[in-house]
């Protein structure tokens, strides 16, 4: 592992924690300042006009794929450009979000007309407007991230997140203490974003010595990128459905205070997602580069191993954590009364195990502009997901959208999507597998059988918690290091703790 990917992904995992910190600590304060009224404006603005992000259609990812692609291939003038096509395509893209935006800025009389008074709807329009631009300029750090992530600085891309998060964190404490409500927070978000992009603009035009420049019209790469960018799309809407599919159907079905409920481990479902995902896409340069060589499926297999393995100890920690201080953390975070969050969470994070550990394989397919298939194939998991959980909900009540979703990743990523892998990509996904779980799984029955008795330990307050925690850490460090990591992951331990 070098040194971008190793430092890139401590950024990445202290990024992560200082969202959920900031998160947790700045909604009860933004809520105070602000007012349930102005706060509940702002939050529905924001979820309506971030669905606009989907039409990044994935730009910085095809930026990352042909600027690798053409640094292997040593093509300078196709390399110059395609990344005088990619700014035109985030210009455009751009645009269109102000378009979109425009005319959903003038239909939120007709949209809101029931929910908001004509105050909040004179807010809502001005943060509507603010919030536009806002996800307009974010199309163009996409593309620019995408470059930097080719030249695999990811030490920058990933101090430029924690950049935004903690000016982000100050300026709101600063503006909410001066009295300064929601438009302020929303021009906030749109400065620092421009401040991001121009930091980045001007870091890929003198650091990295990138340069745009029209050469012809190439209209093969102009398909390539459609194509790609449509699956891309595709998949963000399945996702956006996904990620709301469950709660729609229980509201629908069942009560207000089950969708809460439902909710809550959903937000531990995505937290988990996030620190088992948070390295994946720094191997997207190193996939481009393999495909490019025309490296074969046993190759391919043998890249995919390594980082599955490290993906694989870090979810096997948060299952181990969940199951044995799980229901103490709920009681401790939420209060009681919310003790099937426990059940629900557990039936949802353990068969997303499959694809997250196998979630480097997405780079590979990136790098071989194949992703329509998984498109389709998660697109044929949330018709499973809907007729599941509506089936099982009426049978055995709401825990059976928690089984219905768990049957959809099972079938579609379990069986479907590595089928493809198997057979379409060329991957051995048995071996795959066999070399990702191998001393990894046992050992982790062994944690299991050593956590059921740290539970036992008496007392479910926060020092006891942490305790357990403690001795959780503890004992599944050393044995993994024992019994589960193999000798070059051994080695890297020794050469971390030597440094």
């Amino acid at each position: 592992m070098n040194k971008q990917i190793k430092y890139g992904s401590l950024i990445a995992y202290l990024n992560i924690a200082l969202n959920l910190v900031i998160n947790f600590a700045l909604t009860p304060f933004m809520l105070s300042h602000l007012g349930s009224s102005e706060y509940g404006v702002y939050k529905i603005v924001q979820s309506f006009t971030g669905q606009l992000a989907i039409m990044s259609f994935g730009l910085g990812t095809v930026a990352t794929r042909y600027v690798v692609l053409y640094n292997t291939q040593k093509k300078k003038k196709d390399k110059e450009n395609f990344l005088f096509l990619i700014y035109m395509i985030a210009a455009l893209l751009g645009f269109g979000v102000i378009v979109i935006g425009a005319i959903l800025y003038g239909c939120m009389d007709v949209i809101y007309a029931k929910s908001l008074t004509s105050s909040e709807l004179y807010v809502a329009k001005k943060l509507c407007f603010i919030l536009v631009i806002n996800v307009a300029f974010s199309i163009l750090c996409d593309a620019f991230f995408g470059i930097i992530r080719a030249h695999e600085r990811f030490v920058v891309s990933n101090i430029l997140s924690t950049f935004r998060l903690v000016l982000r964190l100050l300026a709101i404490i600063i503006l909410l203490n001066l009295g300064v409500k929601s438009i302020g927070i929303v021009i906030t978000d749109l400065s620092i974003t421009i401040l991001i992009l121009l930091f980045s603009v001007i870091y890929v035009k003198f650091k990295l010595k990138e340069k745009a420049k029209y050469y012809k019209f190439d209209k093969k790469l102009i398909v390539e990128i459609a194509t790609f960018a449509l699956a891309v799309f595709l998949q963000a809407i399945v996702n956006q459905v996904n990620q709301n599919l469950d709660n729609t159907i229980l509201g629908i079905m069942t009560s207000t205070s089950i969708v809460t409920v439902y909710s809550i481990a959903l937000t531990l479902y995505t937290c988990f997602i996030s620190l088992v995902t948070a390295l994946s896409n720094m191997f997207g340069p190193k996939a481009t580069k393999l495909v490019a060589k025309g490296v074969s499926g046993e190759q391919l297999t043998d890249f995919a191993i390594g980082p599955g393995r490290i993906q694989t100890l870090i979810a096997l920690l948060g299952i181990l954590g969940f199951i044995v201080v799980g229901k103490d953390f709920i009681r401790i975070w939420m209060g009681d009364g919310f003790d099937d969050v426990y059940i629900i969470t557990l039936i949802l994070i353990i068969p997303a195990l499959i694809p997250l550990i196998e979630s480097v394989t997405n780079t590979i397919l990136d790098a071989m502009m194949k992703r329509m298939a998984r498109s389709i194939a998660l697109l044929g998991m949330c018709v499973i997901n809907v007729a599941a959980s509506i089936i099982l909900i009426k049978m055995i009540g709401f825990i059976g959208a928690a089984i219905g979703t768990a049957i959809s990743v099972i079938v579609g990523h379990g069986i479907i999507i590595n089928l493809y892998l198997h057979r379409c990509i060329g991957l051995n996904v048995p071996r795959m597998f066999k070399e990702i779980f191998k001393g990894l799984l046992p050992a982790f029955l062994l944690c299991l059988a050593i956590g059921y008795l740290i539970s036992l330990i008496p007392g479910s307050n926060i020092v006891f918690f942490g305790i357990k925690v403690v001795l959780l850490v503890i004992e599944y460090g050393m044995i993994m290091y024992m019994f589960g990591m193999n000798e070059i992951e051994k080695q890297y331990i020794k050469n971390m703790i030597k440094r």
